[in-house]
């Protein structure tokens, strides 16, 4: 059986929940799956220069989320969900990739995917020379 989307995903669209339990039944990338993995930024840490008292919540806002990380035996997978790759996309993956790695220093080697609806084939061709897995689901 496949695994499902784990907890209450707060900072996910309807589509992109959807999105997310076809990719994971797919079994494309068979592990741990994650959701929502937070990541520190500048202005994350800024509210903690302003407030040395401020926890996690107060922060999270400002923090970037990863929409999945999924981690196998050797690997561990970022995955960014859209309902159509943009340019945007691409920026985001590698930011997300590079910070991942700086922030929970995983042991592994990172591998990076997007999984959307639609594609776009000069945003795929960057994606893919840059050793980022595209996977379209389509509507089921």
């Amino acid at each position: 059986m496949a695994a499902e989307l784990p907890g209450r995903l707060p900072t996910f669209k309807p589509e992109e929940i959807a999105l997310a339990h076809d990719f994971i039944r797919s079994g494309l990338i068979k592990g741990e799956v994650r959701a929502g993995i937070p990541l520190e930024t500048e202005r994350s840490r800024r509210v903690l220069e302003l407030n040395p008292a401020a926890g996690f919540w107060d922060r999270y806002p400002w923090m970037l989320k990863v929409d999945l990380v999924v981690e196998t035996p050797a690997e561990v997978w970022i995955v960014e969900l859209s309902s159509r790759i943009q340019m945007v996309t691409v920026g985001q993956i590698l930011t997300y990739a590079g910070l991942y790695e700086e922030q929970y220093r995983p042991g592994k080697p990172i591998r990076l995917a997007v999984v959307a609806r639609r594609g776009a084939p000069e945003v795929q061709a960057v994606l893919e020379r840059q050793g980022v897995a595209v996977f379209i689901m389509p509507e089921v």
